[in-house]
């Protein structure tokens, strides 16, 4: 099994962890997840420390300069040559809702759905398990959740090595 699908099973398991208060970017599990990954226990948007957590948990250590920031996967991506165009299960997946080069949220593909070409990049529908995402937040919710996902030209995709 690659280390992409022990980090999406992973992902799975902790689907319904919930902020506790809501709003707080705090609760038991979510603070656990962020000390680990950036020494500070919350209070920041979790969703990139969430996945950091879930590599981390099936033994691969992703080396982002700022783990817990979504354009420091994309840039440490860029760097070791990482970002694929087409997505499969497993791989990270990095939003840019309003197409300003920032990425402003991080999940993990655990289905393709629907994709196809637009010029050089594919357009369509993903499913992805997701830290600190909601029905009225999708980059700060609160939650890990299974998403289905639209994918603009400006997502990009990242494939961990095995």
């Amino acid at each position: 099994m690659t280390i992409r699908e022990k980090a999406v099973r992973e992902a799975g398991k902790w689907i319904g962890v919930k902020e506790h208060p809501a709003g707080s970017n705090h609760g038991p599990v979510i603070d656990i997840w962020c000390k680990r990954c950036v020494g500070v226990a919350g209070g920041f948007p979790w969703c990139a420390a969430f996945q950091w957590c879930m590599f981390k948990n099936v033994g691969y250590h992703v080396t982002a300069s700022q783990p817990a920031l979504v354009q420091s996967w994309v840039q440490w991506a860029a760097s070791h040559g990482f970002i694929v165009a087409r997505p499969r299960r497993g791989d990270v997946v990095c939003f840019d809702w309003n197409e300003d080069g920032t990425r402003d949220h991080i999940g993990i593909v655990e289905r393709t759905l629907a994709l196809r070409w637009r010029g050089t990049k594919f357009v369509g529908w993903i499913q992805t398990v997701e830290g600190n995402t909601g029905a009225t937040n999708q980059s700060n919710g609160g939650e890990v959740q299974r998403r289905r996902r639209w994918v603009n030209k400006a997502t990009v995709f990242i494939r961990i090595p095995d």
